[in-house]
This record gives structure tokens, C-alpha cells and sequence, in this order.
């Protein structure tokens, strides 16, 4: 017999709010409401009569959710959908992508996956957001990692990974090491991943007892995130660094995409890379290959990093509370191409 009272009546009648009843509902014993709310839900809903449903059955999916305006097909981010797809084929399981804006998305509340992989947000703030969908499914984090959340996430070793170029640079001759980002606007999250590998540069000056010049380090601040901005700092630096008396010899950058356009860009502040200037990028996508001479970089495990983020999420539905939630971090390998070389000899 369908319920005469709805979801929204209850709330209304009890002073609480519709998803607060619906997770009592869906799921009695939830730690996400007090059990003095519970009872009270739970004894109104028995004394008008309301059948509370059956407990959810799974559904066979996994939501796949990243930033605006990336897509799976992006060079960045199909690597990780790589492995993710592998995974959820060998576990029986569709991926659903969708771009993540909020937690408002019915994927989560109108039961359409069992648990999430979220690629990383955009904002600032997002804890909050994800702290909503975990009301309704498991949440695994893929490419970060938050304080603020307790879940399940799967990271690279970002400092470990820079930290590994610049020792290579190192026994190259280098000894006049620059380091390259731009930094995003106040609240963009990407930030924290810049200061990983930011540590791992600063660690490599301390390994070889290197003093730090703040020349060599060049983080101008982004205001559109447009690759002709890129390009046009990255200009502006390697025209400031040949007018130093003793310029860097080397320089690494946070992501490949700065990498690659300081070749490109070279030429026209009349550099040599790598006779003047050896680059070492990050994240070894595919357009570390498009350029000459071919972009040195530290390669994630992308695809690794994609399949455990899955193997986690199949745990948690499975096993709900019942194991710790899990930070794994994956090693990087430096992969070394033309686009470095030794000193040269003065």
C-alpha cells in the first residue's frame, strides 16, 4: 500500500529537514543523526502508519566525478580513467561520470551509484561538499588528499617525486636549480599540491646543502588559467633569468604544461634547452613527447593510482565501517628524455 504521508510532511510536522528524515529512513541505525532525532522520526512514522522501504539494494554503479571543464578524454585525467575503467570492469561495475559541481546531483540522493571516485575539486571548500555526499554514499578521494574529510584517498608522492629530479640534476652538474608555478587565486585547492612539490625542491637544496635564491624561484600569481597566460610568464621568467649574472642552469616545474612552454617559448628569449637550460616537468602526459626537444618528467602512476581508488571504494560498500579508512600514496619515477642535459663546461 503506498505511504499516504510523504517525506516532506514529516519534516514539516516534525521541524527537521527532508534529507535528515530521508537518511533515518533509508537507513535507521545512520551516525549522521542523533538518536534522539531518530526516535523521534522513527515513532512518528510508525504511529501515522508510514512503511519505512526496504534497505537499499546496490546498483552496479560507480560515480567517476571531475573538475569543470575537463572531461575523461583530457590527457590529464584519462589516464586515471584508465585504470578506473580496468578496475570496475574486473568487479563487475559501471562508471557513471558526471562533472562535479556540488552534492546536489541526484547521482548521489536519488540512488543511482553506490559510492564516488572524486578526481581532485576546483574550490576551495569542497570538504563540506563531500562531507554531504558521504551522507548518501562512500566517498573515495583520488589525486588529494584533505584534513577535513575522513575517507578513503589515493595520492602521489609529489614531494618525493621532485624531490628525486632534483637529485638527478644534481649529479648532471646542476647547481644553480630554478623552480616554476604559477599559483592560482586565493582558494583554488591545487595550491596544496603546489607546496608538495614546492617542499620536494626545498628539499633537494637542503640534501646538497644549496642556498636558496629567490630568483631562481618564480610563482607569479594566474589570473585566467589560459595557456597564453602560461606562456607569457613563462616568457617573462626565462627573459628575467639570462639577464641574471649567473643564471639557473635547470629549472623544474610543477606540471608538464609549464614544462612544455618553456620549450616553446625558448626560442624567443633566445635559450637552449638543454645546452642553456635543462627542464624536468610533471605528470609525464603525452605532450611531453610533442615537443623538441621532448620534455623530461616525473610520472605519476596514474592508471595504478586509478585502480586502487576503485579497489578501496568496492571495500568500503562492501564493508561499510567495518575496516580503517586508508591514505595511499603511490611512488613516481623520473623518465628522462633530450630535454635535459650535463653543465656545461666555462
Amino acid at each position: 500500500m503506498k505511504n499516504k504521508v510523504g517525506l516532506r510532511k514529516i519534516a514539516k510536522e516534525l521541524d527537521v529537514s527532508h534529507t535528515t528524515v530521508s537518511l533515518v529512513l533509508n537507513g535507521p541505525d545512520t551516525n549522521h543523526v542523533s538518536k534522539e532525532k531518530r526516535e523521534k522520526i522513527l515513532d512518528y512514522v510508525k504511529n501515522v502508519g508510514y512503511r519505512i522501504p526496504a534497505k537499499k539494494k546496490e546498483t552496479g554503479n560507480i560515480g567517476f566525478l571531475i573538475i569543470p571543464p575537463f572531461d575523461v578524454y583530457d590527457l590529464y585525467y584519462h589516464r586515471f580513467f584508465v585504470g578506473v575503467e580496468e578496475a570496475t570492469i574486473k568487479f563487475g561495475k559501471n562508471i557513471i561520470v558526471e562533472t562535479w559541481r556540488d552534492s546536489s546531483s541526484p547521482l548521489f540522493w536519488n540512488n543511482k551509484v553506490d559510492g564516488v571516485i572524486i578526481v581532485e575539486p576546483w574550490l576551495s571548500g569542497e570538504e563540506e561538499e563531500i562531507k554531504a555526499i558521504q551522507k548518501y554514499v562512500p566517498v573515495v578521494l583520488l589525486n588529494w588528499s584533505t584534513e577535513a574529510v575522513i575517507c578513503d584517498m589515493v595520492v602521489p608522492d609529489n614531494t618525493g617525486g621532485m624531490r628525486e629530479a632534483f637529485a638527478y640534476l644534481y649529479k648532471l652538474g646542476h647547481r644553480r636549480i630554478g623552480f616554476f608555478s604559477l599559483v592560482p587565486c586565493a582558494g583554488l585547492s591545487s595550491t596544496g599540491r603546489i607546496e608538495e612539490r614546492l617542499q620536494g625542491y626545498y628539499l633537494g637544496l637542503e640534501d646538497y646543502k644549496l642556498p636558496l635564491n629567490k630568483e631562481y624561484l618564480q610563482l607569479p600569481t594566474c589570473k585566467t588559467k589560459g595557456i597564453r597566460e602560461v606562456e607569457e610568464q613563462v616568457l617573462r621568467t626565462l627573459q628575467s633569468w639570462k639577464s641574471l649574472p649567473h643564471h639557473p642552469s635547470a629549472v623544474l616545474t610543477y606540471n608538464d604544461i609549464y614544462g612544455v612552454s618553456f620549450i616553446k617559448m625558448a626560442p624567443s628569449a633566445g635559450v637552449r634547452i638543454p645546452e642553456d637550460l635543462s627542464v624536468i616537468g610533471f605528470d609525464n602526459i603525452i605532450a611531453c613527447h610533442y615537443v623538441s626537444p621532448p620534455l623530461s618528467s616525473v610520472n605519476q602512476a596514474m592508471e595504478e593510482m586509478g585502480r586502487l581508488s576503485v579497489e578501496l571504494l568496492e571495500k568500503r560498500i562492501k564493508e561499510e565501517k567495518a575496516t580503517p579508512f586508508k591514505k595511499i600514496t603511490c611512488g613516481t619515477e623520473l623518465v628522462v628524455r633530450e630535454s635535459i642535459g650535463e653543465v656545461k663546461k666555462r
